[in-house]
């Protein structure tokens, strides 16, 4: 078996950072940043078979949901 040259304590802090970088950006709060990020790694991570581009893929998702929630919000008002 190949061991992954990135072990768990490196990719929780890149997990992290991803979702401090995210709630920044977006002007959004970090629980909730947080809680999108969790739902969206949790779907991607039981097929993903190279785990160390979770952190880029989730962000993705997650930066995609927060425009599609801000475009809502606008349309609403």
């Amino acid at each position: 078996m190949i061991q992954s040259a990135v072990g768990p304590a490196e990719m929780a802090a890149s997990h992290r950072i991803a979702i401090e970088m995210l709630a920044e950006r977006s002007h959004s709060p970090f629980e909730q940043v947080e809680r999108m990020y969790r739902n969206e790694l949790t779907l991607l991570e039981s097929h993903a078979r190279v785990k160390q581009y979770l952190p880029l893929l989730t962000s993705r998702r997650v930066r995609e949901l927060l425009r599609r929630s801000r475009g809502k919000a606008a349309s609403v008002m």
